[in-house]
């Protein structure tokens, strides 16, 4: 697929998503008189940006290690809380303002990037623009929490394109900031791979240990002080993690699809305490060897950059326990690739068809409390994705030691 028609797919499908979204909830609230969850696919609107009143409340006192948030504590790298301090420290209306507006505008820029590098401008171009760059539901929900997942996204998409404008130190410079945000973004590094590009990445970890160390003094925290606070809020999140519907409710962990699936089955088993802890348990022991699997290929010469990204992107949402939709926003780095590239092959139509899905509402259906069936179809959605990847992989090592 060229390009252009792969825009007009994707953004075909998010429209129609979002269309049929918005008249669903509205029935259900206007004329059904239902409640939350069906009124909205967001969180409850009285928790709406709830996660930047966290971060407000933990950095209150500058001493973010030593404060807790509803009786969590914090699981942050000491740079998390340095890079949003400039927000938190206006205030909570005037900072999420400005931190909203942030975010917007620079999803937006990136959005017009990934556009424009997929062909002229065009009228039907400008259309595709404001569908994803305003319809989307990755998009939707990181505006609705202001999560600091989407500072760590624009320096993420700044990084990429640097990359893709041959910037290799800012790049590196951009990447670094973002993995010291979350140390996950770290894991992109892996396009400087194919062409043995190790400065880079040298470069990068430098800047994300630096950031850190300079959060640190900031913070007035020695390393001690810093694993003690890790451990110490420790507990809370495991007892987060074994919840009836907190850490299933808006995530896109397989685990969480999991949960979500046995209650559809089994509803009193679902929500069985014994059962969460047990199941939790084996996870948590499987879930290092699902990680290797699922991001192994993305370290071969047998995979594309955009599938390496997407590989990267799949590992970091899927395995991970607790793993919000907010982080949907970094299939957009893997997209913006797979928009321009330049060997198409008989699957691009799937694929689309699964990126509009990942970027589209899909809260039709409530299984349970405020758990809907979205949580099942984005885990499967991008996990056929990271299959299919693997598995093309594959098959391209085999053609090549036939030849």
């Amino acid at each position: 697929m060229k390009a252009a028609e792969k825009l007009t797919l994707c953004s075909t499908i998010v429209l129609g998503f979002f269309i049929l979204s918005l008249f669903f909830h509205y029935i259900q609230g206007v004329y059904i008189h239902a409640s939350y969850p069906l009124t909205t696919y967001l969180v409850l609107p009285d928790d709406a940006l709830g996660d930047f009143r966290g971060l407000c409340e933990m950095l209150a006192q500058f001493d973010p290690f030593h404060a807790t948030y509803r009786g969590y504590g914090n699981n942050y790298p000491p740079f998390t809380y340095l890079s949003i301090a400039p927000f938190t420290a206006m205030g909570f209306k005037t900072g999420v303002t400005v931190y909203f507006t942030i975010t917007l505008i620079g999803f937006l820029l990136f959005v017009w990037k990934i556009i424009r590098g997929a062909g002229p401008l065009t009228d039907i171009n400008i259309i595709h623009f404001f569908i994803l760059g305003t319809l989307t539901y990755p998009l939707q929900f990181s505006l609705d929490r202001a999560n600091v997942e989407n500072l760590c996204f624009l320096f993420t998409a700044a990084f990429l394109v640097a990359w893709r404008s041959k910037r290799e130190t800012l790049a590196a410079f951009l990447l670094g900031i973002a993995a010291a945000i979350k140390v996950i973004p770290g894991l992109f590094a892996v396009v400087f791979l194919p062409e043995r590009r190790f400065r880079p990445i040298i470069i990068a970890a430098l800047v994300a240990v630096v950031c850190n160390a300079i959060a640190m003094v900031a913070f007035n925290m020695s390393p001690g002080e810093l694993i003690y606070a890790y451990q110490t809020s420790a507990p809370s999140f495991k007892r987060f993690s074994l919840g009836p519907v907190s850490p299933v409710q808006h995530s896109v962990s397989l685990l969480a699809a999991f949960r979500a699936l046995v209650v559809l089955v089994l509803p009193e088993r679902g929500i069985d305490q014994t059962f969460i802890t047990n199941i939790t348990s084996v996870y948590g022991t499987l879930a290092p060897g699902l990680f290797l699997l699922i991001i192994g290929a993305a370290f071969t010469r047998w995979t594309e950059n955009w599938e390496k990204l997407l590989l990267v992107v799949a590992a970091t949402l899927l395995v991970p326990p607790i793993s919000f939709d907010y982080k949907l926003l970094h299939l957009f780095i893997p997209f913006a690739l797979f928009m321009t590239d330049d060997k198409p092959t008989p699957r691009d139509r799937i694929y689309t068809i699964l990126f509009a899905l990942l970027f589209s509402a899909k809260g039709f259906w409530i299984i349970y409390s405020d758990v809907s069936i979205s949580v099942v179809v984005n885990a499967i959605a991008l996990a056929t994705m990271a299959v299919m990847i693997t598995e093309t992989a594959v098959r391209r090592r085999r053609a090549s030691l036939a030849s």
